[in-house]
Formats: C-alpha cells, sequence, structure tokens
C-alpha cells in the first residue's frame, strides 16, 4: 500500500475523529489556516482532508489558498463533516456552489455513514481514486 502524506485540517475533535481512519499513511494535523499553510509551504501533500468547520469554518479559504497561492494546486482536497448539523442539507448545497469555484474531490458526512470507521475510510479514499481515474 502507498503511504500518502495528507494533511488533516480540522479542529481537534475532528482531528481525534479521522486520525485513527488514516492510520498507514503520513499524517500532519492543522487546527488553523496558518498552520495549514505553514505545512503546505514545507511538503508536498497527496491529500488534503480539511472540516468544514475547521477554524471557524474557514475550510473555503483553505481551498482557495490552495487553488490559487500554493504551489500544490493539483492536491486532491476532501471536505468532511465529522459531527451533526442542524445545517447539513445547507452545507450539502453550499458545497455543490462551491464545486463550481474551485474544484475539490469531495464531501464526505460521517454521520451518513453511521460512523462506520471502515466506510468513512472508503468514502475518504474512494474520492480520490475518482479524481485520479476520471
Amino acid at each position: 500500500m502507498y503511504m500518502m502524506r495528507i494533511l488533516l485540517a480540522n479542529d481537534s475533535a475532528g482531528t481525534n475523529r479521522l486520525f485513527p481512519l488514516l492510520e498507514g499513511h503520513q499524517v500532519i494535523a492543522a487546527e488553523t489556516l496558518q498552520e495549514a499553510q505553514i505545512a503546505l509551504g514545507r511538503q508536498r501533500f497527496d491529500l488534503i482532508i480539511a472540516g468544514v468547520h475547521f477554524d471557524d469554518s474557514r475550510a473555503i479559504e483553505l481551498l482557495k489558498y490552495l487553488r490559487e497561492e500554493s504551489n500544490q494546486k493539483d492536491t486532491s482536497f476532501v471536505f468532511v463533516r465529522t459531527r451533526s448539523s442542524a445545517f447539513a442539507e445547507s452545507l450539502k448545497l453550499t458545497m455543490k456552489s462551491l464545486q463550481k469555484c474551485y474544484e475539490f474531490d469531495g464531501y464526505v458526512e460521517t454521520d451518513k455513514l453511521n460512523e462506520d470507521d471502515k466506510r468513512i475510510r472508503k468514502a475518504l479514499f474512494s474520492k480520490l481514486r475518482e479524481r485520479h481515474t476520471a
């Protein structure tokens, strides 16, 4: 299995939830936009997983930075929601609209997968495969 370099941009609860699912890969965690930007400046990543609530909902800023300013414009990017939200449907619509402006590889809602670790891991990595086989 190929060991990917993954930037996990999420709050501490989201990081704690997802970190075990990424076992076998090199994972760098960032809890702020600034930490994520510094990490992107230091090394290349194969995948960025960003929580929709990352750094007071600055995940979109991270995607914008990645696509417009970084030297890693082609890096795969997946949004993830790791906790229930009253705004789940609104978030889904926002993700669809955002896809028209900035290319990203998908949106995974862990509660829709019954918090099943295998299903979540499969969903995260299937988004990556879809991009590279399309």
